[in-house]
């Protein structure tokens, strides 16, 4: 990595951003299902957490989340045509669909995601790739340059997609780098941010999901009801990882306050959000916050999935159609998948649904539905309700769209609908021809009363258009006015989802873009409508975590580790003390990284194999590791080292010991919770007391005591009865509820814990020297209290500080500040303080990371900015070390 050098700034620091984890925190906050796992370390908790932002719920219903997401089944073989294949007539392998001769490349979906876990004391939290340079601390007006200067000296700025900075002496602009994706102007750190391609994306009701070309599920959006699947019912404006970072999906479908996902490597469905009328499949109508496996029938294995209003319908992998919860034509309700029979051969190619009825193609290429039949929707016009699929038509079709009291289908590649709809143009009992003679569709999606399609032209080329009601500029025109077709499209892409009031379309390259109503937060871009496409950008680093003398990240270029390297912490020989800025540890790739409390040494997950590797001195053995050496056997989300024991959060094949936390060492406190308070010989388990594993959430730890988030979200301590309870009983050694209720997130460090809990209320006990309780100091809390009347999204537990992120996205930080830890220009002891970067600042921050004396935390924008002590260059800046109270822009830049 090449050092840069810092930035002067034109004009004050970009705004304040609050982000929320202690110690660690990996974006998003652990919910049902897959954890993100916060470890503190002696001076900090590590969390992982998502950023929560405010937002209103409407009150609109729906079509299909889904409509007809995808409109068929893919082999992964390119398309002579370029576009995705829309069916499949092989019926040998379900999964095998016919290439096209129009040209596009089939864009299935890919992986699974993996949630960013974050571990020990040192804090660990998700960051977004960081690509251009960092920004000098200094303000310099316009005014005070010097007369022969022609630009701000370092500036960097965007002309195009030409990254320039200015030469450092200010005579001239010089080019830097042509970008292959998009140059990102945000002012003084403008720059070169690639692109995430993501392969297949899903629009529901006000929110959107999509998953990446790596195979990981992203999330954003309005989220009343869980449906993100980030642990909470915080709405959120940028995307959000779903789960983890090894996680492979290949579908997803998004509903009106539910979402449903197929992973990879098998083909099990997940749903969370609204369980009511067993709208989620698992046996329940219960709420899930984080993905859900649905109840095993069939086959168990799935090749579709499609979310809609209070029902799901999937196909299996032997072509059999299954839907639950309130699904139409049913007069009851199923909390677990029943099977469809009625007409045809029962085996299916696709479907589409609406909320009042159901549409799709089986493997005789006939069109089948069942459902309401208001306005001939289902196009049996002898009948108003319609149980089981019924045959339509029995010309050759390859896939359906439905929407409120409208249906379509595409025979061919020629358009064909049914129903009645006048904003869209649509009145007949039976499929009818629509459109012109020279329309080739490729992709349709439909909802009440707009419709999105792909069209191919004679001339081969592809393009997206929409029509219909424009309110909220959901068509993309860049108007909010009814369109009638034909209408010119004006939108590229070659597929298309569309949501109740926004849609999202994706580009050749996989690149995503959203258009419409964003008062939720569904295009992904922030806050605030756009009536044409604006790109959606993915972070694409993952997690970091914070010391006391060093700190890491994992990145998309491998782990990036800076400051103190006298112990070789950094992996880094030719910054033999100390490295300012962000120096290579490892060019594989990594699911997440923790720093050891004591500063010496780190730990990590590889990607490859979920393994354990550590590099530095570690206190646990004392032994100096030159590079990252594989530590502990096993398959891990996050590890926990610490200064006499170490713990791993686990990713296990074997469901009993999946999410479960295993941990060595000596624990004379109990703060392994294993039962006992001596040294162990081996891997013991976490467990109640039992023996039996528990399941976590969410975990965090430092050196004196751990608590978690349990498998009913129960909040749970033990060992140091002080930190980890507040009181001056005898410490514990294995878990033990610490109050009542459900609870999001928890962070602990050596002298006091704090945690949120559902409502959002910040609550703190232990030590209070400082005021890190957020009360007079020296006022010792014997029992978690709730520290004021805000609502919070994520909090990070230091040494003797704390730092939250409120609901609306400010960041605040009180106690202890002698190295300017909790971002106050007072260095003494402070009460509830606002961390901004300007005071003018109006953006919002997602994550914050906290240790003995460095904070770190990363704005809604992907950059990390980080304060405190930088003696050893624990800042990621370069340039004279020594205190900072500015965040200062950490630089990620090789």
């Amino acid at each position: 990595m090449r050092p840069i050098d810092r930035l002067v700034l034109l004009c004050l620091l970009v705004t304040a951003v609050a982000c929320g984890g202690s110690g660690s925190s990996n974006g998003d906050q652990q919910q049902d299902g897959s954890a993100n796992t916060d470890a503190s370390d002696s001076a900090s908790s590590d969390q992982l957490l998502g950023d929560r932002l405010d937002g209103g719920v409407t009150a609109d219903l729906t079509d299909d989340a889904n409509g007809a997401e995808d409109l068929g089944l893919d082999d992964g073989t390119s398309a002579k045509d370029g576009a995705d294949d829309l069916s499949s007539n092989d019926t040998t392998d379900p999964s095998d669909v016919p290439n096209e001769t129009d040209g596009l490349d089939d864009l299935e979906s890919g992986s699974d995601l993996s949630d960013a876990t974050s571990d020990d004391g040192t804090s660990d939290t998700s960051i977004a790739d960081l690509a251009d340079s960092g920004g000098s601390d200094q303000v310099l007006e316009q005014d005070t340059l010097p007369a022969d200067t022609f630009c701000p000296p370092q500036m960097n700025r965007c002309v195009n997609d030409n990254h320039e900075r200015c030469k450092s002496d200010g005579s001239a602009w010089e080019l830097v780098a042509t970008c292959s994706t998009q140059c990102i102007d945000t002012g003084f750190d403008a720059g070169c941010r690639p692109d995430a391609l993501f392969d297949s994306v899903s629009a529901g009701k006000s929110f959107s999901c999509a998953i990446n070309d790596d195979g990981t599920l992203w999330c954003f959006g309005r989220n009343s009801a869980g449906n993100l699947g980030v642990g909470d019912k915080k709405d959120r404006g940028t995307p959000q990882l779903v789960g983890r970072f090894d996680d492979q999906w290949r579908r997803v479908s998004a509903g009106d306050e539910h979402t449903c996902a197929i992973k990879k490597g098998g083909g099990k469905l997940f749903c969370w959000g609204n369980g009511s009328s067993g709208r989620l499949g698992d046996g329940t109508s219960t709420e899930r916050l984080r993905p859900t496996e649905v109840a095993t029938v069939g086959t168990g294995l799935w090749l579709e999935v499609y979310a809609s209003n209070d029902f799901s319908c999937g196909i299996q992998t032997d072509q059999t159609l299954w839907c639950w919860g309130n699904r139409p034509g049913s007069p009851v309700a199923f909390t677990v998948p029943t099977k469809i029979g009625g007409e045809g051969p029962g085996t299916w190619l696709v479907a589409a649904v609406s909320p009042s009825h159901v549409c799709g193609v089986q493997t005789d290429n006939k069109l089948y539905c069942f459902g309401s039949n208001s306005q001939n929707a289902v196009g049996i016009p002898s009948e108003t309700t319609v149980a089981d699929p019924k045959l339509v038509d029995s010309g050759s079709w390859t896939t359906a769209a439905v929407g409120h009291n409208v249906s379509c289908a595409l025979s061919g590649k020629k358009l064909f609908c049914w129903g009645t709809n006048a904003l869209i143009g649509i009145d007949s009992d039976s499929p009818a021809f629509f459109g012109d003679t020279t329309w080739n569709w490729l992709r349709l999606q439909m909802r009440d009363d707009h419709m999105c399609g792909v069209r191919q032209y004679p001339n081969s080329a592809v393009n997206l258009f929409c029509w219909g009601e424009g309110q909220h500029g959901r068509l993309g025109l860049g108007s909010t006015l009814r369109v009638t077709p034909p209408v010119d499209p004006t939108v590229p892409g070659v597929d298309v989802s569309v949501g109740f009031d926004h849609s999202c379309s994706l580009s050749s390259t996989g690149q995503l873009s959203c258009f419409g109503n964003n008062s939720h937060g569904q295009l992904g871009i922030g806050f605030g409508k756009s009536p044409v496409p604006k790109k959606v950008i993915k972070p694409k680093s993952k997690q970091f975590s914070v010391g006391s003398d060093h700190s890491c990240a994992v990145t998309a270029a491998g782990v990036l580790c800076w400051g103190n390297n006298r112990e070789n912490q950094l992996n880094a020989t030719a910054t033999p003390s100390w490295g300012s800025v962000p120096q290579i540890t490892s060019l594989e790739g990594w699911v997440s990284v923790s720093v050891e409390p004591s500063g010496r040494g780190s730990c990590g997950v590889k990607s490859a194999d979920n393994g354990n590797y550590c590099w530095g001195l570690l206190g646990l053995d004392d032994v100096l590791r030159t590079s990252p050496t594989g530590f502990m056997a096993g398959t891990y989300r996050a590890v926990f080292p610490r200064d006499r024991f170490w713990c791993g959060w686990r990713s296990d094949s074997d469901d009993t010991l999946d999410n479960a936390v295993s941990c060595f060492g000596t624990g004379t406190l109990g703060q392994m919770g294993v039962g006992v308070l001596t040294t162990n010989a081996g891997l013991v388990n976490l467990n109640g007391g039992d023996g039996k594993p528990i399941k976590w959430n969410q975990v965090s730890y430092s050196n004196r005591s751990g608590c978690g988030i349990g498998p009913a979200f129960e909040l749970l301590c033990w060992g140091d009865s002080n930190v980890a309870f507040g009181d001056t009983k005898p410490n514990r050694s294995k878990p033990e509820k610490v109050l009542d209720g459900v609870w999001l997130s928890v962070g602990t460090s050596d002298t006091h814990s704090c945690a949120i809990s559902e409502l959002d209320k910040l609550w703190c006990w232990g030590h209070n020297q400082k005021g890190q309780l957020g009360v007079a100091p020296d006022t010792t809390l014997h029992a978690p209290k709730p520290i004021g009347s805000d609502s919070w999204s994520q909090v990070s537990v230091g040494t003797e500080y704390t730092c939250a992120v409120r609901s609306d996205g400010k960041l605040f930080c009180f106690g202890d500040n002698a190295f300017g830890q909790s971002g106050s220009s007072d260095y003494s002891t402070v009460g509830l303080t606002e961390v901004t970067v300007s005071p003018a600042d109006a953006e919002s921050w997602l994550h914050v990371a906290t240790s003995r004396s460095v904070t770190c935390a990363e704005r809604s924008d992907g950059w990390l900015y980080c304060f405190g002590d930088d003696s050893l260059g624990a800042l990621g800046r370069a340039g004279t070390l020594g205190h900072k109270v500015l965040p200062t822009l950490v630089d990620f830049t090789q």
